[in-house]
């Protein structure tokens, strides 16, 4: 190319315009003089203004090779293609991943586009940036590759520096994408491209504009009250806001704050809508006075029986959470034993200066609190990452963890955080903090005989469970169902079908027909794991749907997608797990939300009641004999042939556990109590070789005592052994595992409510006085009293009063079939994505970083889980289980920036 004469330029720029500034880069980058002339960009050109240069002119040619090659030699051309190459790749791959951050509407979105993002660029850039020194293609100057992307580049680490999106952002391009975040860091650090830019300004804007896209997405709890007295701090009311963002991914469409009126309690809350969509049901709630104010997570069924019952409270909206605020000013706390639902509530009290924090019976919905130790307040949290604006530093309790009391009690994984547990409410007053049980499970004797029929209690099984479909069926949106393969989500598919067809019953807002105007089919979601796993139901829900009527829509989960959502369902669930299973559910959810369904049944909670688990088998045994011993079965263990009969029983359910990837050395650790149940429900627990020496302090705690603890202060010595079992589950692995890992946390991750009908307490507390052998009923023996020659789980009917109360909604298929527990594959192939995932994940810095975790054990427990996939031996599988773990806890150690334990290595020095 000729040399061309510069001509005269003037521009016409707005420092705020990325775009504009390509243009000041190559001009600067040239050294060529010019005019400009700052324009709004909100105002419309001008006809003389588009009449200068409508097409504009080509700046990185007005000096030949100053900042692109002349295109008239082959170098010079093939250069040009590649520079074009690259550009095109970053802003047609790369790019368009940032808008999408900047329009995240929840932290979901936003960890999601992160996460996209910086695959685009390792798929896309990385491989072009090789020879980058600093520059493009080893040029000591900047090049028009930096011209075009610098601008971008600059707000994308402005962003990332202001916490505007995921920390996790730049941590893993520099990680993943080394030769990109240094070539990134060197442009972003050259004067000419950072000649015009307003850093200040580029990051209200961006603020600016986040808010306004997560403005309508916000149902959450945060709530802080001074446990002194004393007027809040500012500061603590101020990071209020701060936390709700947190929680945007709690539901869409409003949030509220409200500061009581003597500043000592501050309540807030963004709400996902289901009933009353109209803005009088924001929340907080605050009475006529304007001394009670309350803010409530959930949902209320009967709360039009509430209303009519409260005749002269002034209700301002048809919420279902305003009973809630009603019914306190009428019953104070015993208020909350008047509720049918799931829910956590706070409420501030200031005519007498007491702060209510309560959790539903099951809980089912979250509520955590901790104490800041600078200035005493007590907070409340939906999740624990409502906490970190408030500057909360988390710790690790490695002592929770090690005797899995984080999944069992009151602690979590974090030091300092608690829960409150279900059917309990803590009261703070006066300094006070104190903890009250309003609702709790109950079973019957042991030693006193049922006089009912099976058929009566059946029936009765029936009616209860229909009433609490029928309840969950009322929304002012419509309403899904989570179908499988099993008999749980099944029964609730049939019955809602039922309720439609026989009583017209709508699915929320939603009317149910085949044709018409404004109806619809019932719709229903499943999960889809690759039929080779042998772990896919999909087939069967399909034909429970087909058999129904209604529609089935599946999310089909490949390992390129379990491994891609991993990341984010751990942050959503907040503690670790064993199985990619809650990643599913994660991903299921998003189905539902994608097709305009924020309201959803499922089956959670029937195995806890109807003893649908094979592990209750040897309890159950052990029961019959207390039983032909007349009671007393605390002393069962006694006879020597009873004794072996139990054992047997428990043989069964270890080599089950083992096979698994379990652990069943538990099963011979001294009893706590005469129970089964709690050897098995430790057999997911790390072990002590994955530990470093003296990570808790001092010997490793008992995981069985954790359990067996569960039991302290009931009467479970009159219950029948496979009652106390049931508890011991119950009130352990289903509140504080199950219905978060595959329950609230992965569901609200994508504003999803997940409505429970088996854990309706009208429900489970006619089913838990039913007698254990319609729970558990034995296939081969006529009489209840018959002792089994044998133990094995093949002889006994699992859940036989359901399968006989949901025999005429469900195919005979779903009656006949045994439990299969809801798993994903625990075996992957070596280089495939789950691998690639893991061994990113799971590295040296990682590990070390956790300050508890043994790296030399993890090491090689990584080298076993992906040794031998065709054959999958138990150590595979134990192996694989415990390398998931350890990357729930590298994940929740960036995601929340936790300090690493104090531990000592097994070299004797101190880790920090």
């Amino acid at each position: 190319m000729s040399s061309v004469e510069v001509p005269k330029i003037k521009l016409y720029t707005n420092y705020g315009c990325p775009w504009a500034g390509r243009v000041h880069i190559a001009l600067g980058a040239q050294q060529i003089p010019f005019e400009e002339e700052q324009i709004d960009l909100k105002a419309p050109r001008t006809p003389e203004y588009l009449a200068i240069n409508p097409r504009g002119k080509f700046i990185a040619d007005l000096k030949p090779d100053g900042i692109l090659p002349a295109s008239g030699t082959p170098a010079g051309a093939l250069e040009r293609a590649r520079v074009n190459w690259i550009v095109s790749a970053y802003f047609d791959s790369v790019n368009p991943q940032w808008n999408k951050l900047l329009s995240a509407k929840t932290d979901a979105d936003a960890e999601a586009a992160a996460g996209a993002y910086v695959q685009a660029v390792v798929k896309e850039v990385e491989p072009h940036l090789k020879s980058a020194a600093p520059y493009f293609d080893g040029s000591k100057k900047i090049t028009l590759v930096e011209v075009l992307t610098g601008p971008f580049l600059l707000r994308l680490f402005s962003a990332a520096k202001y916490g505007l999106v995921p920390s996790t952002l730049v941590t893993q391009l520099a990680e993943r994408a080394p030769k990109f975040s240094a070539w990134a860091q060197a442009t972003i650090s050259n004067p000419t491209v950072i000649s015009i830019y307003n850093e200040d300004k580029v990051v209200a804007g961006f603020k600016e504009r986040i808010a306004k896209a997560r403005a309508a997405d916000m149902c959450g709890i945060v709530a802080v009250v001074s446990a002194s007295g004393a007027p809040l701090a500012p500061a603590l009311t101020g990071s209020l806001d701060a936390a709700l963002d947190r929680l945007t991914h709690r539901g869409p469409d409003s949030r509220g704050i409200h500061l009581s009126p003597d500043r000592r309690a501050a309540l807030a809350h963004c709400r996902l809508s289901i009933n009353d969509l109209s803005p009088a049901g924001t929340q907080p709630l605050v009475s006529a006075s304007g001394n009670v104010c309350a803010v409530v997570n959930g949902e209320i069924y009967d709360y039009d029986a509430h209303r009519a019952a409260l005749p002269t409270y002034p209700f301002r909206s048809t919420s279902d959470s305003e009973v809630v605020l009603a019914l306190y000013l009428a019953h104070g706390p015993a208020a909350l034993e008047h509720l049918r639902g799931e829910f956590s509530i706070c409420i501030y009290d200031g005519r007498n200066g007491a702060f209510i924090a309560a959790r539903d019976r099951y809980g089912i919905k979250p509520l955590f609190w901790r104490r800041d130790t600078d200035s005493g307040a007590i907070m409340f949290g939906a999740e624990m990452k409502a906490f970190l604006p408030f500057g909360w530093e988390p710790e690790w309790d490695v002592e929770s963890i090690a005797d899995g009391g984080w999944g069992q009690d009151e602690r979590t994984v974090f030091k300092g955080v608690q829960k409150v547990l279900p059917g309990q409410y803590l009261c703070i007053q006066t300094g006070r903090i104190e903890s009250h049980t309003y609702w709790d499970l109950s079973y019957p004797d042991i030693s006193v005989d049922d006089p009912r029929s099976d058929e009566e209690m059946v029936l009765g099984v029936r009616e209860r469970l229909v009433d609490a479909v029928r309840a969950r069926l009322v929304a002012d949106v419509p309403v899904g169902i989570y179908l499988s393969g099993g008999i749980d989500s099944a029964s609730i598919a049939g019955i809602a079908a039922h309720l439609v067809r026989t009583e017209g019953k709508c699915m929320g807002s939603v009317a149910v027909g085949d044709s018409g105007e404004g109806t619809e089919p019932i719709r229903c979601f499943t999960i889809a794991f690759d039929s080779s796993s042998g772990l896919d139901e999909s087939d069967i829900a399909e034909r429970t749907a087909e058999h129904l009527g209604v529609s089935l829509t599946k999310a089909h989960m490949s390992e390129s997608s379990l491994a891609d959502d991993f990341e984010d369902a751990v942050y959503h669930i907040e503690h670790h797990t064993h199985d990619l299973n809650f990643v599913g559910k994660y991903a299921l959810s998003r189905l539902p939300r994608k097709l305009g369904y924020k309201c959803v049944l499922t089956g959670e909670g029937s195995d806890e009641h109807f003893a649908g688990y094979p592990l209750y088998g040897p309890d159950f045994l052990r029961g019959e004999i207390a039983a032909m011993n007349g009671g007393g079965w605390a002393d069962a263990d006694e006879d020597v042939e009873e004794l072996s009969l139990v054992r047997h029983a428990e043989d069964t359910i270890r080599e089950s556990y083992d096979a698994i990837g379990g652990d069943g050395r538990y099963f011979s650790y001294p009893r706590r109590v005469p129970l089964s149940t709690p050897a098995a429900m430790a057999g997911f627990n790390p072990p002590p070789t994955l530990f470093m020496p003296q990570a808790a302090g001092g010997p490793l705690p008992d995981p069985i005592a954790a359990i067996a603890r569960r039991l302290t202060g009931t009467p479970f010595r009159k219950w029948h052994p496979l009652h106390a079992a049931l508890y011991t589950w119950t009130r352990g692995h289903l509140a504080n595992q199950f219905l978060s890992c595959l329950g609230d946390r992965v569901e609200m991750a994508h504003s999803v409510e997940a409505r429970t009908p088996f854990l309706d307490h009208r429900l489970t507390e006619y089913v838990n006085h039913l007698p254990p052998h319609v729970k558990l009923r034995r296939r081969a023996a006529s009489s209840s009293s018959d002792i089994p020659k044998g133990a094995e789980p093949s002889e006994y009917t699992e859940k036989w009063a359901l399968r006989e109360a949901a025999k005429p909604f469900i195919t005979a298929e779903i009656y006949e079939r045994r439990k299969h527990a809801y798993t994903a594959p625990s075996t992957w192939p070596r280089g495939g994505p789950v691998h690639a995932l893991l061994a990113r994940l799971v590295t040296r810095p990682n590990v070390e970083r956790l300050g508890f975790v043994q790296w030399e054990e993890v090491e090689r427990l990584l080298g076993v889980a992906f040794e031998d996939q065709e054959t999958s031996t138990r150590e595979v599988v134990r192996a694989w289980r415990l390398v998931v773990m350890t990357a729930c806890w590298v994940v929740l150690s960036q995601r929340f920036a936790v300090r690493p334990a104090n531990c000592r290595t097994s070299n004797g020095h101190l880790s920090n």
